[in-house]
């Protein structure tokens, strides 16, 4: 049987939702803060997942040195996160019609696209991949942007989900990782 949680010294309690196959909890940051994780063991495998958890310790060891490695990549994922959205920000979605009213925001250089990023959540899976999902800060009228890695670390992907009230009440997931859904309404 999988453990309902796993402990961890830094991480603290990591619970497990049986219903997603994964553990879930928050890793503190730098600034004193914390960010949601997922990780999930299972990954790798095909449906359906086993019903337990060979090591858990090795599993745990493994997931913290991939969020290890991961933090000190923030930066650049939000760097990834500009090269290929700044020009698609500052030539459309700058100037849009949002809840009855047309609106023309600034636009950004890349220094002010990377500061509008907030980090929301992590995703890590049994292969060392990794999903980070930022808060847009407003440029993509409440869509999220998630910037996906392979094993090395190395961002490798991208994908923005608008995500309203109504997805609120469902968690969604991806191949990778947990996406939390913003928990009031996008504005």
């Amino acid at each position: 049987m999988t453990p309902d949680h796993l402990d961890h010294p830094a991480l603290g309690r990591l619970d497990w939702d049986d219903r997603l196959s994964w553990f879930k909890g928050q890793m503190p940051l730098d600034d004193g803060s914390t960010v949601e994780i997922t990780l999930n063991p299972f990954s790798e495998l095909l449906h359906p997942y086993p019903d337990r958890l060979e090591d858990p310790v090795e599993f745990l060891d493994r997931s913290v040195s991939t969020l290890s490695d991961l933090a000190g990549k923030l930066d650049a994922m939000k760097e990834y996160a500009a090269d290929r959205l700044l020009d698609v920000y500052n030539d459309g979605w700058r100037s849009s019609y949002r809840q009855g009213d047309w609106l023309e925001l600034p636009a950004l250089d890349r220094g002010g696209f990377v500061a509008q990023l907030a980090l929301r959540s992590i995703g890590v899976d049994a292969g060392r991949e990794c999903e980070v999902q930022f808060d847009d800060g407003g440029m993509f009228a409440g869509h999220a942007v998630f910037v996906s890695t392979d094993a090395s670390g190395a961002p490798g992907g991208l994908r923005t989900l608008r995500l309203t009230h109504q997805h609120a009440h469902r968690e969604m997931r991806s191949p990778h990782c947990c996406i939390e859904p913003r928990t009031e309404p996008v504005e």
